[in-house]
């Protein structure tokens, strides 16, 4: 973590400004210690110079919204029965397990369920890592995860990774992406869901003249792919990885210029919530730039529920009520109720019909 992110921290739920508490630094960054509300109500650590900002009770680690809604507090149980033949048949025996298990009817039923709890319920977090041989020293974190991201770090995974990163940028939409993002010369950027990274990296690569990279993920791994990556390029100064919620975004109100997305809205739940967080820190006439797919699900999924006869549409009002990405008009309707102006929502790309740019404007404070 650098010192210099501090300013724009806050803890995630009752947005207390935090103050760092027992650091250890290694060239300059905070590698450990605990960041601490005002009124010292509220601590949390960082972590191998990863701050874990998300809320008490929220892991470290992330699984599909849509597993979350169909399988509810179970979603730990079935995902690692799914994954105990390897993860190339993971999907392949998580869909078996949708369709024999709970067919159309049962997934009708737990989207129902899921969509008539209270508004702050939908909120919680459903994955529930136990303690067990599965959990780590850090709360919220499996054993294996945690182990595999410590060694994100090394030069020669970073060399690896970037490798990686280069080969995928081919898709068209990266540079209309990238366009966008530098077109009101943002000074100050926050990415939701850096995942491996391909997005950060194009923007590093593309629009070099930000001053400050906040990148958020849910996923303690994630966090440490940025860290190592950017520790590689010598760029980790000015891009700060944190651990933190969507739905309770650790920074402070009106502080960025732009909040940047690909992919990581269509893989959430709460869309409505997630929206009202990204207005409450962009800036009057900050911009929200986000690419989605353009199908209200992902490939997999739609071919499970085609196969049980669901058509697209009755996917998308799924979606819809689960609080799922929809598709791209109620995305626009979902971020006008929040303040947000569509200035842009266009396919990108000759190749691109898979997935929507949107831009979206802060409305200016009268």
């Amino acid at each position: 973590m650098n010192p210099e992110c501090l300013p724009y921290l806050v803890s995630p739920q009752r947005k207390s400004p935090l103050h760092l508490v027992g650091q250890r630094t290694r060239k300059g960054r905070i590698v450990s210690g605990s960041l601490v509300s005002k009124d010292s109500q509220e601590r949390f650590r960082i972590v191998a110079g990863i701050p874990l900002l998300q809320p008490a009770g929220h892991p470290a680690e992330w699984t599909h919204p849509i597993y979350e809604v169909l399988f509810g507090r179970d979603v730990f149980k079935v995902v690692q029965r799914a994954m105990k033949s390897g993860r190339e048949r993971f999907i392949e025996n998580l869909s078996a397990h949708i369709k024999t298990v709970l067919g159309r009817n049962g997934i009708n039923k737990a989207v129902e369920q899921y969509a008539t709890k209270p508004r702050a319920e939908r909120y919680q977090p459903l994955l529930a890592i136990p303690k067990s041989k599965h959990s780590s020293p850090v709360p919220g974190i499996m054993r294996s995860q945690f182990a595999s991201a410590v060694q994100r770090i090394r030069p020669e995974w970073g060399k690896e990774h970037l490798s990686y990163l280069r080969s995928r940028m081919g898709a068209t939409y990266w540079p209309e992406f990238v366009k966008e993002v530098s077109k009101s010369t943002p000074e100050i950027l926050l990415e939701l869901g850096c995942g491996a990274c391909t997005a950060t990296q194009a923007v590093v690569d593309g629009y070099p003249s930000f001053q400050r990279l906040l990148t958020i993920d849910i996923d303690f791994m994630c966090a440490k792919v940025a860290e190592g990556l950017f520790h590689y390029q010598g760029h980790l100064r000015r891009v700060d990885p944190l651990v933190g919620s969507f739905w309770f975004l650790p920074v402070r109100a009106s502080s960025v210029d732009a909040v940047l997305c690909v992919g990581s809205l269509s893989e959430s739940r709460g869309i409505d919530r997630v929206m009202e967080e990204v207005a409450r820190v962009l800036c009057s006439g900050g911009r929200f730039i986000d690419v989605e797919r353009t199908k209200p699900m992902p490939n997999w999924v739609l071919c499970i529920f085609a196969e049980l006869g669901f058509s697209e549409n009755e996917m998308r009002v799924l979606a819809s009520r689960a609080g799922l990405y929809a598709g791209p008009e109620e995305l626009c309707k979902t971020a006008v109720s929040k303040g947000l102006e569509p200035i842009v929502t266009r396919t990108p790309g000759s190749g691109g019909r898979e997935n929507t740019l949107f831009v979206f404007k802060k409305r200016r404070n009268k």
